[in-house]
């Protein structure tokens, strides 16, 4: 019988990317709302957050991408026993 740790499993690149949109917009919540505590200025923390929202994006569509290509962790044998 297939047990789930029999199984490879890679993440699709959609995948990746909604989990980079969730997780930024979680994390550009955060910077606007630092960014306003420290100048008051709205516009200037929504252009700090969205600047901030795009490029952190960008950087772990990425680093998924690329940790889909490590072994490191991952058990090449076809179960766990052996």
């Amino acid at each position: 019988m297939t047990t789930y740790q029999d199984i490879k499993q890679y993440d699709t690149r959609m995948r990746s990317l909604v989990k980079s949109f969730s997780w930024r917009i979680l994390g550009s919540l955060i910077t606007g709302l630092g960014a306003y505590g420290l100048t008051s200025n709205l516009r200037l923390s929504l252009y700090i957050s969205l600047g901030e929202f795009v490029a952190k994006i960008v950087l772990f569509y990425c680093h998924e991408r690329l940790w889909q290509s490590i072994p490191l962790g991952i058990s090449l044998s076809a179960s766990r026993g052996k």
